[in-house]
C-alpha cells in the first residue's frame, strides 16, 4: 500500500528579496572601501547597485538559460 503526501511550503517573497537586497547593500557598501579609502558617491552607487543585482540573481531565476 502506498500512501500519498500531499505538502505545499509557501516562501514570503517579500522577506526572501528584502534579506537578499539588504545583503546586496551591505556587500556593496564593505566592497566600495576595498580598494580605495574614499569613494565617491558614484563608487558607492554602482558597488551598492552590483552587490543587491548579485544577491537578488541567488534568489531569483531571471529564465535567460
Amino acid at each position: 500500500m502506498k500512501t500519498k503526501i500531499n505538502n505545499t511550503i509557501k516562501l514570503n517573497s517579500y522577506n526572501i528579496i528584502s534579506d537578499a537586497v539588504e545583503m546586496g547593500i551591505n556587500y556593496g557598501y564593505m566592497r566600495a572601501h576595498k580598494y580605495n579609502d574614499k569613494p565617491t558617491e558614484q563608487d558607492f552607487k554602482a558597488a551598492i547597485q552590483d552587490g543587491i543585482m548579485n544577491s537578488l540573481s541567488e534568489v531569483i531565476d531571471y529564465g535567460n538559460e
